[in-house]
Order: C-alpha cells, then structure tokens, then sequence
C-alpha cells in the first residue's frame, strides 16, 4: 500500500553539529564546505576523498571542505551551481570563505589529508581518484601561495580527521583498509 501523501525523503545535511563541553564540533559529510569564526572542532572521515584544513592562528579562524573527486567532468548535473563534492567547487567556496574575513589566502596555513586508494588493485580506472584528489588540494595551495603544514595523503587507510580551531591541533587517526576489522567476528573462520 502507498501511501498518498508521501514526499521523498529530506536529504542528509551536509554538516553535522555535536555540542561539546569546551567547544562544539561540526562533523562534515562527503560535499561539505564549512568557515567558522570562533571556537570549533571541525572533524571528518576520509578514505579517496580530500579534506583541506586552512587555519589563521592570530585570529583563530578555519574552515575544511570535504570533496570526493577532484573536477565534475562527465558526471551529469547542472554545473551552474557549485557543489561541494568536487575540488573545482569546494575549493572556491573555501577561498571565498578566506578572502571575505580580509585576509589573503597566503596568510593562512592549509592542511592536507586523505586521497587514499581504497579500490581494488586492477581497477585502473579508479586506481588513482585519491591521487588524482590530493595532487588537486596540493596544486591549489600552490597557486595561492598557502603554506601546507601538514600533508597525510595517499596509502591504503580511511583516516578520522579533527581540527581544533582554538588549537590550530590536527589529530589524524588511520585505520589499514588492508586489514579487516570484522574478520574476527565471522563464524566458522579458522583465524589460527
């Protein structure tokens, strides 16, 4: 039975904000793009995708995208509107987020994290989308004179990422994508 009145469901919000004892935290799904101008933990979970972390530590002021592929190309859509899950976009929004505090992009530190090959090895075609995604932040700090202070990109691992914005502390936690958690979990496996 269908109901009549059914509406499709609402879609998940991009960021996610945890209240904290110290300072809130603002959990970014894949596609997000966040600035904030006061106390915050900015955290993330990354396997090929990218986050960049920017901070300016006289102000305390930082934001992070979290994007899946480095350019929209071949993927359908209206490309009128930016969309956070691609480089191209999320890293826009982000320097527009920068420049509008007053600040030139220069004056801030930039931090790089993800672009893990999680794919199957022999899946040339996906082989390289976390490389492809790091080398995309990488080359735009570049451009923008950014200081990268931290680069942990590339490996087989998902990463938990946390930026502290009170701190300027980035904690990067790794979990091997080549070792199974659940392993351990499934009956009848001899494990010895």
């Amino acid at each position: 039975m269908t109901p009549t009145n059914s509406r499709p469901p609402e879609p998940l919000p991009a960021q996610v904000l945890i209240p904290g004892a110290d300072a809130p935290s603002l959990f970014l799904m894949p596609g997000a793009v966040s600035f904030v101008r006061r106390a915050a933990r900015l955290r993330t979970l990354l396997g090929s995708c990218v986050a960049v972390v920017v901070w300016q530590p006289r102000v305390r002021w930082g934001g992070m995208c979290h994007y899946l592929l480095s350019e929209r190309a071949g993927v359908p859509g209206p490309a009128a509107e930016e969309d956070g899950r691609f480089a191209t976009d999320a890293l826009a929004m982000l320097e527009h987020q920068m420049r509008e505090t007053g600040l030139a992009p220069s004056q801030y530190q930039a931090h790089i994290v993800g672009g893990s090959n999680c794919f199957p090895e022999g899946r040339v075609d996906l082989g390289r989308i976390g490389e492809r995604n790091a080398q995309w932040a990488k080359d735009w700090c570049a451009s923008l004179q950014l200081p990268v202070i931290t680069q942990d990109t590339g490996g087989r691992f998902t990463r938990r990422v946390e930026f502290d914005l009170a701190t300027g502390v980035l904690r990067v936690e790794h979990t091997d994508l080549r070792v199974d958690p659940y392993a351990a979990q499934r009956p009848g496996q001899d494990l010895s």
